[in-house]
């Protein structure tokens, strides 16, 4: 039980530090720019010098590769998750099926891919990962592979998760029975393969299709 709280603990000290550290990051560029990003509720801005996302080899929902220069061209959303989330994935995921609506009736929908990142890659095979999508949207991107990828995407962008195999009072007897820790934010990355924004939590469809259509326009 100490256990369990000490990591809890620890994963809100280093999500903290690390937006502590992003907003400061953030304000000095801009103030460095002598610019100023648009004010968009629940939006956070990375420092325009912050550093395209580095190579990674994983699969999408196909079994098809799906590496870094995949992100470049369009603008992508990233929610880092997994398929056995008992409520913060199937929510966040509904609201980005919203969003997909709104961007349907804008005509804007092959302007933005949506991407869910596993954070359970033991339990999160691509056949997985097919059918938990297309509940939501065909369109949504899966991606899985190796569990090192998987982290390195997700520190590349600020985001974390964290496997919950030692969590004995989350496995119970059953070691496929666990939770996993993980981000709550949005990640928008531009068409440059950069991360350009985080969107976030709690999400409202109607903020966050605003959010994003707001980014789109900017020149």
């Amino acid at each position: 039980m100490l256990f369990n709280i000490q990591k809890k603990i620890l994963v809100l000290v280093i999500t903290s530090v690390g937006i502590i550290a992003l907003a400061s990051g953030v304000y000095f560029s801009y103030l460095q720019h002598n610019t100023a990003p648009p004010e968009l509720a629940q939006t956070m801005w990375y420092p325009a010098e912050y550093p395209a996302i580095p190579a990674f080899n994983l699969v999408d929902q196909h079994g098809q590769a799906f590496t870094e220069k995949q992100l470049q061209g369009q603008w992508h959303l990233l929610f880092f998750g997994y398929t056995h989330c008992p409520d913060v994935c199937p929510m966040t995921l509904h609201v980005l099926k919203e969003v997909q609506t709104q961007l349907d009736a804008q005509q804007l929908n092959a302007n933005v891919k949506i991407i869910l990142v596993s954070a359970d890659p033991q339990r999160d095979t691509p056949v997985v990962l097919s059918s938990y999508l297309n509940y939501f949207d065909p369109r949504f991107i899966g991606l899985t592979g190796d569990l090192t990828q998987l982290q390195q995407l997700a520190r590349s962008v600020g985001a974390y998760f964290a496997p919950a195999e030692e969590d004995t009072e989350s496995i119970g007897e059953n070691p496929d029975v666990y939770n996993v820790d993980h981000s709550a934010g949005i990640f928008m990355i531009n068409p440059k393969g950069k991360p350009y924004a985080l969107l976030q939590a709690p999400h409202d469809a109607t903020q966050l299709t605003h959010n994003i259509l707001t980014i789109l326009e900017q020149p």
